[in-house]
């Protein structure tokens, strides 16, 4: 189980994380005069939180088991909640000190007061306005989650494109996340709505799962039943590293699932040839000597009349479009996934989500079919994607 490598990142950001919620829970409890008991309760908080959000890490290997998808579901919903909490203390911070800066500009006055965070309310009816809020958004955030996805259609245009590929149909799947709290009721919920489209092709972009393939194998069957005209096709995401490539690009097959590992394959469709090709995740050559992303190699040098790429990170798309591809597939991101981190996705991340023109090429960028972590959405919801190819 490949987690383990990770482990140095995953001790910083558990520290981190139970830091966050020491210090969220030192806010909200002090209006509380709680006095020398304030001090356990925070450390405790601190402590409990790092600990679970560790285990639900160290325990990927053991997803499928109930009981422990049951522990992961819970640290991640933790995690969540803790992430949206943090962003209500943080503004109830921010207003401390917009209120220390009027009062230090004009000093104690009756007018100035309703203005200030002690005129409009007291600390304790703030304390539980942050909590309650944070408490909502993170229900909200899991109930978005349990609906089903969404259908996202999509026109894609493409300059020169034969007009024997007018219509041609891709269902785009992309980080399912198989393990915890995301199994086999999850994926048959999928496969259905799949099922109601016939479509020429179905790419699934990445990040298929979270846990080892053998005890995951009872939770991946329904993807067997996707089916299209063209075949099903699949790419590696960085989370299938972490889980174990090789069996995983194994179980893929196995699914009736076509594997590119930086190849291509020539299909003919209505007399067109249609290039797809596949490229690795960016992270694989930590893994895997052999599975460093080799855009060249994976466009070859066939003559089509359209050149498909899927790649789980939307990156390298400057680089695929100056290679000639027609249009890329990417996931990866999730959209941010649930407020606060649909923000703080667009600092780390070019391109987010949906239809973009990088150059020539056109690039979608899938917001994830299901979720990692926390089973919250909120501000980016899963979707499937139905990309229609239109000559421009």
């Amino acid at each position: 189980m490949s987690y383990l490598k990770l482990l140095p990142a995953l001790t910083v950001m558990c520290s981190l994380g139970g830091g966050a919620a020491g210090y969220c829970a030192y806010r909200v409890t002090q209006p509380l005069g709680l006095g020398a008991l304030q001090l356990p309760l925070v450390l405790a908080a601190s402590c409990v939180f790092g600990v679970l959000l560790a285990a639900c890490f160290l325990l990927m290997p053991l997803s499928g088991h109930r009981g422990v998808n049951r522990l992961q579901v819970l640290g991640f919903g933790a995690f969540g909640f803790v992430s949206v909490l943090l962003v209500g203390v943080a503004s109830w911070e921010l207003l401390r000190l917009l209120s220390a800066g009027l009062r230090l500009l004009w000093g104690p006055s009756d007018w100035l007061l309703p203005w200030t965070i002690e005129g409009a309310m007291s600390h304790l009816w703030l304390a539980r306005l942050v909590l309650g809020g944070a408490l909502l958004v993170t229900l909200w955030a899991l109930l978005n989650a349990l609906r089903p996805a969404l259908l996202c259609e999509v026109d894609v245009e493409a300059p020169g494109m034969p007009e024997a590929l007018r219509d041609f149909t891709i269902l785009q799947l992309s980080d399912i996340h198989i393990g915890p709290g995301i199994g086999e009721n999850r994926l048959r919920q999928i496969v259905a709505q799949c099922a109601d489209y016939e479509v020429d092709l179905i790419a699934v972009t990445g990040d298929l799962a979270d846990g080892d393939a053998r005890r995951l194998r009872a939770a991946s069957e329904p993807l067997s039943r996707l089916s299209a005209r063209h075949g099903v096709w699949f790419v590696t995401g960085n989370h299938d590293y972490y889980s174990g490539v090789d069996p995983w690009c194994a179980r893929a097959a196995e699914l009736g699932m076509e594997v590119l590992l930086n190849e291509s394959r020539v299909l003919e469709h209505e007399g067109a040839r249609l290039l797809v090709a596949g490229v690795t995740d960016p992270s694989g050559g930590m893994f895997a000597n052999d599975h460093h992303p080799q855009l060249e190699r994976a466009r070859g040098e066939a003559l089509v009349d359209f050149s498909l790429l899927l790649a789980h990170q939307p990156n390298c798309a400057p680089a695929a479009a100056k290679l000639g591809f027609d249009l890329q597939l990417s996931g990866h991101t999730h959209g941010g996934q649930y407020f606060p981190f649909t923000l703080f996705i667009h600092g780390v991340q070019r391109y987010v989500a949906g239809l973009y023109r990088v150059g020539k090429m056109a690039l979608y960028v899938h917001r994830g079919t299901t979720w990692w972590g926390p089973p919250m959405r909120l501000g980016s919801r899963h979707e499937i994607a139905l990309l229609r190819l239109k000559p421009l």
